[in-house]
């Protein structure tokens, strides 16, 4: 079972201990006499005791102060020495004061149970009337706290400022490195900026929020403005990367679409070759192969036949336009050596 002990019984007890020694150790020697620190110890004792009545027992304190008075009164009578009656009295304020003060250091205010905790009340108890004092000091002044909120975030939006400032100008020391080309590189970079500048923008966005909450109006359209330069940032940034990457697929495309040029290169003089004489005679000499075909058609039937068999040929069935030119390419063929059969026949 706790034994429960304040700081001023404690006091007492063991000051009394002491002076019950000392009566007991003067009773073996009888030609010892008190002194004054004898005196001063007797008065110390007394002033806890004071002390003990005033704090735990308040109605019996003036009987307690009656009979310290009325011992001094009558040991004064009985042995007229002043200097043992202020040296009392000197004791009694010592160990009033001290055990004040001591008590105080302690923080007991009550009695204490040896093991830990206090009888007189817990450590709730002792800890709630602190946090409801903090409290209602708060709530009287609430300026204060408020002009706190504010300068506490204007602190951090200066220092996240000044962080963030310079990083949209530095995101290309983190960009990878390990990109095909230098082009891919510049957009990565740009769409890091546009990251960032989309960032700044919400943020400041419920820096705003919190402003028009506060009824700060100036600061809300601080904030307004610095959500409009972000926002610009971040399309500008955007825009930029598009059209970076747009160049890039238009100079990827350019080479694709010259390929075939050196492919075809090679068979344009075949084509140049033979469309050019098959113009040429259509072109220069438009009427030379029908007025051949018809002037040795009535000169003799050698003729004749040499110019018709062609037209019974497969690829007559073809085409109209091929048969025509066939008939007249080899109907030439055919009229240069009638032609010199009937010269030299």
């Amino acid at each position: 079972m706790p034994l429960n002990v304040s700081t001023a019984l404690a006091l007492f007890l063991g000051l009394g201990g002491r002076i019950l020694i000392n009566t007991l150790a003067r009773t073996q020697e009888p030609a010892a006499e008190p002194s004054l620190p004898d005196f001063v110890l007797l008065g110390a004792w007394q002033g806890v005791g004071l002390y003990y009545a005033l704090m735990e027992f308040p109605s019996f304190s003036f009987v307690a102060a009656f009979a310290i008075g009325a011992k001094l009164l009558i040991e004064f009578t009985l042995v007229p020495d002043v200097v043992k009656c202020a040296v009392t009295l000197l004791g009694v304020a010592m160990g009033v004061m001290f055990t004040d003060v001591l008590s105080q250091l302690l923080k007991d205010g009550s009695y204490s149970t040896f093991g830990g905790t206090k009888s007189g009340y817990d450590s709730s108890s002792r800890q709630r009337p602190r946090t409801m004092s903090f409290s209602r000091s708060k709530g009287n002044e609430p300026n204060p706290s408020r002009r706190d909120r504010e300068r506490d975030r204007e602190r951090m939006r200066s220092s996240h400022a000044d962080i963030t400032a310079p990083s949209l100008d530095s995101t290309s020391d983190w960009i990878d490195r390990t990109a095909r080309t230098p082009l891919e590189r510049e957009v990565a970079t740009l769409r890091a900026r546009a990251s960032l500048a989309d960032t700044e923008k919400r943020r400041y966005k419920e820096e705003r929020i919190w402003a028009l909450a506060s009824g700060n109006q100036a600061r809300a359209e601080q904030m307004s403005w610095q959500v409009k330069r972000y926002r610009a940032l971040t399309h500008g940034f955007n825009k930029e990367a598009d059209a970076k990457l747009l160049e890039a697929n238009g100079v990827k495309s350019t080479p694709a679409v010259a390929k075939p040029g050196p492919t075809a290169s090679p068979s344009r003089p075949v084509a140049s070759g033979s469309r050019p004489r098959q113009n040429t005679t259509g072109s220069r000499h438009p009427s030379a192969p029908s007025d051949r075909h018809q002037y040795y058609r009535s000169s003799g039937s050698h003729v004749d036949s040499a110019v018709d068999p062609p037209a019974v040929g497969a690829e007559n069935r073809t085409s109209p336009a091929t048969a025509t030119k066939r008939h007249r390419k080899l109907s030439s063929g055919n009229l240069r050596s009638a032609f010199r059969g009937n010269k030299y026949g």
